[in-house]
């Protein structure tokens, strides 16, 4: 448990991926807040895409500009705060590319452009760091670890002409393979939201799927 300056408590309460808290921090909480004797706690929860310090620096904002107004509610006895933190952030943001020469443009558009933020590409150790904390198990996270390998190793056999075709189809099939181990189980019951993202992962032909996918986003050239 933390303070306000003013001397307000303030708990930080962490969740999973499956909306639970560790049993022993849930108690502590419990138990601090029935020590305090507490008639009032403010509990913020961030959205998703929220970075976790990103989250911390808005409960830091917000909970005095709450305490201040509190103080001024007639009906508000001793006040608290909750900040709860999610994995709510998948992908990291893309850091901005530098800024473009004057009289520059984007590709595909003949506007010229004095910044292009958030279009930088991100590395594959990058984008596995950001998706490990969303799964609780040690052997998920090692996945999603070896994933963003192979998508590096990928990157760099891109521009490496001496590599076999053989060692890139067995590095695509891995790929796969990985990715269909973090899907989960469902049945014909299920209700999924999916718009055609499971039929790409489960696909028996990822070459094929996977162009097809990077030719609708832009990502790779027709044919590659």
């Amino acid at each position: 448990m933390k303070q306000l300056p003013t001397g307000e408590p303030v708990w930080d309460l962490k969740f999973d991926e499956k909306g639970g808290m560790d049993p022993r921090d849930q108690q502590t909480f419990l138990d601090e807040i029935d020590t305090d004797n507490l008639a009032d706690l403010f509990i913020f929860s961030h959205g998703w895409g929220t970075a976790e310090q990103d989250a911390r620096d808005l409960y830091n904002t917000m909970f005095p500009l709450i305490r201040d107004a509190a103080t001024s509610a007639p009906n508000l006895g001793p006040v608290g705060f909750a900040g709860i933190y999610w994995p709510s952030l998948w992908f990291p943001d893309t850091p901005a590319t530098p800024p473009q020469p004057a009289g520059s443009t984007q590709a595909g558009t003949t506007a010229v452009t004095d910044d292009n933020a958030g279009t930088a590409a991100l590395s594959g150790s990058q984008i596995a760091n950001s998706l490990r904390p969303g799964f609780a198990d040690p052997q998920q996270q090692d996945t999603v670890t070896r994933i963003g390998q192979l998508i590096d190793e990928g990157e760099k056999a891109a521009a490496d002409s001496d590599e076999s075709d053989l060692a890139k189809e067995q590095r695509l099939q891995e790929l796969n393979q990985l990715l269909q181990s973090l899907v989960p189980p469902t049945s014909d019951d299920d209700d999924v939201e999916d718009s055609g993202e499971t039929a790409l992962l489960l696909t028996d032909d990822p070459k094929t799927a996977y162009q097809a996918a990077a030719e609708v986003f832009g990502s790779a050239p027709a044919g590659s």
